[in-house]
Parts: structure tokens; sequence; C-alpha cells
């Protein structure tokens, strides 16, 4: 699945336009729908599997967010990577 499906999956289930939701930036423009969220490298090497459903997956967490909402928007939105 790519990043870009993923996205819109997770619009449609919070009723949210995907159009609206999101903002594509000239550095990575394009270049999302090159990269695809691939678990096979963990299943084969960990012998990984997943638990969930990718869908039921998502309805927990957001589930999750709409719960804890209070304390998650007092996080920094910042992200910073760190190596």
């Amino acid at each position: 699945i790519s990043i870009k499906e993923l996205v819109k999956i997770i619009c449609l289930k919070m009723n949210k336009n995907f159009n609206e939701s999101v903002t594509l930036y000239n550095e990575n423009f394009g270049q999302d729908k090159c990269y695809f969220l691939d678990s096979a490298k963990a299943k084969q090497t960990l012998n990984w599997s997943p638990k969930l459903k990718l869908s039921d997956g998502i309805d927990s967490t957001i589930a999750w967010i709409k719960k804890d909402w209070n304390i998650i928007k007092k996080q920094e939105l910042n992200y910073i990577h760190q190596k």
C-alpha cells in the first residue's frame, strides 16, 4: 500500500477530505507515490505476522486518539528526526 493510499483511507474513516487535509510540498511532490509500506522483510526475517487487519488497526488508532485527544493535543507538533 502506498503512503498516499494509507492517508486516503485514514481521511475516509475520519470523514475528512484528502485534498483539504494534505499539503504537498515541492520537495516531496510526486515522490510519495514511490514509497510503499511493506512488511515482507519483517515477515521473512523475523517470522512476524500482523495481529490485526490494517483497517482494524486504523480504527483502533483513531479511537485511541479520540479518547486521549486532550493529552495528545498538548504534545509538541514539531518533529525533529534524530539519528
